[in-house]
């Protein structure tokens, strides 16, 4: 889920968020049609502050975890949001 405003993004990561797969089993977030991922790409084009907020115990991205067009989350520390009866998730 994407939450877009004029100079902010917030991108809404889920547990699954890295490993979900369109009907054909290939990874979204390689498919260059991706909603999601054509909406932090362009937020990073336009030089809009991308913010990755991890949602029910998602974990922290790693170097090998996204695209390279999208890899400019990289440097972006997650901020963690909790649902009622989550545990907090700590850095990798």
């Amino acid at each position: 889920m994407l939450l877009v405003e004029q100079n902010a993004t917030l991108g809404l990561e889920g547990p699954r968020w890295l490993t979900a797969a369109d009907e054909d089993g290939r990874r979204r977030l390689e498919n260059n049609n991706d909603f999601v991922r054509v909406e932090i790409a362009s937020g990073i084009k336009q030089r809009k502050r991308v913010m990755p907020v991890l949602v029910n115990n998602a974990k922290h991205l790693r170097d090998t975890d996204l695209p390279d067009e999208l890899s400019h989350l990289l440097p972006v520390m997650p901020h963690a949001s909790h649902t009622r009866g989550s545990a907090p998730t700590s850095p990798a």
